[in-house]
């Protein structure tokens, strides 16, 4: 999904007038969300992960209607509750998703470790695991 939206962005940008260069440069400002829940396996990720976040993006969208209700006002109409911004599994499947979005060009990724209601012992072991797990092998910390 991230990578076909990138390339619609190229694509713009190419039919304005950018030349590659520039567009690379653009295309290297661009940060993209991400909601993140990693355990030692894809499994365990799931059962624990995808419900939190389900439950987060229903909460999101009642609170966004009962504010239209309430207010008149619709925040964010646009926002598709879909699970595009999530990843999900164990420290390798989490690591090859962030290097997919580090090959599209982008900026980077602004990642969320507490998905809604998630106690805070959870997040901080979800922050601790990605740290340990994932982040040591990142193209960035390479580069160092």
């Amino acid at each position: 999904m991230t990578r076909h939206r990138v390339d619609i962005c190229r694509q713009g940008l190419r039919e304005g007038g950018f030349n590659e260069t520039q567009i690379a440069e653009l295309v290297g400002k661009i940060w993209v969300w991400r909601s993140i829940d990693i355990a030692e396996r894809d499994g365990d990720a799931q059962t624990q992960g995808r419900a939190a976040f389900t439950q987060m993006l229903e909460r999101r969208h009642a609170m966004r209607h009962r504010v239209a209700q309430e207010r008149g006002v619709m925040l964010s109409p646009q926002v598709n509750s879909s699970p595009a911004g999530f990843i999900c599994g164990s420290p390798d499947k989490v690591a090859e998703e962030l290097a997919e979005l580090a090959d599209i060009g982008i900026a980077g990724a602004l990642m969320q470790f507490r998905l809604g209601a998630m106690s805070h012992e959870a997040a901080a072991h979800n922050i601790e695991f990605f740290m340990r797990a994932v982040a040591p092998g990142s193209r960035r910390e390479k580069a160092a």
